[in-house]
């Protein structure tokens, strides 16, 4: 067997176990996690640092331990540090994108996907909405520099960026960009 093709194997057979030690390790924080919750009463710890205790959908959450918030597994997996990393060069990427009177974000927050889940119009009449209303995202809104009292919403997950400019309270939303990444 050729030096190539025994470095190969064994490179998938490290990959192998390096996924399943990270599965492992996910299973074994939200064991611990759901542990905490139940000890904790009606107190929900946040592991991003959102203030689920205030948070209107808080009764039908799951918090940390859900499967739907990215946000956690990211934590769980890579650490704080490395989900602050994560959260800047996100805003990094939102603020690239120059989009004409969308100024610099500075910051991104845990968002329940209801809460950013708008209905968007599209030609034949209706809506349609594209994020789940029980997932976790990060995001902002800022103000149109341009005024009219149109803002801009950021959204963002593991594989996407989206921007939308609507109304006061979401009325009249357009998509400006989604992007995958």
């Amino acid at each position: 067997m050729s030096e190539h093709k025994i470095l190969v194997e064994n490179k998938k057979q490290v990959d192998a176990v390096a996924a399943r030690v990270m599965r492992i390790r996910f299973s074994i924080f939200t064991l611990i996690y759901q542990k905490e919750l139940s000890n904790g009463g009606a107190e929900m710890k946040s592991l991003c640092g959102a203030d689920c205790a205030n948070c209107q959908w808080n009764s039908s959450c799951t918090g940390c331990s859900d499967e739907k918030c990215f946000i956690a597994k990211y934590i769980k997996i890579g650490g704080k540090e490395k989900y602050e990393e994560f959260k800047q060069t996100l805003i990094s990427e939102f603020n690239s994108l120059s989009i004409p009177g969308m100024p610099k974000v500075n910051e991104l927050y845990a968002l329940v996907g209801k809460y950013v889940n708008l209905e968007y119009p599209i030609p034949s009449g209706g809506t349609v909405k594209f994020l789940d209303d029980n997932s976790m995202y990060l995001g902002n809104q800022v103000e149109c520099e341009f005024g009219e009292g149109r803002c801009y919403g950021m959204v963002a997950g593991l594989d996407f960026l989206l921007v939308c400019e609507y109304s006061e309270n979401g009325a009249d939303p357009e998509i400006v960009l989604y992007l995958r990444r």
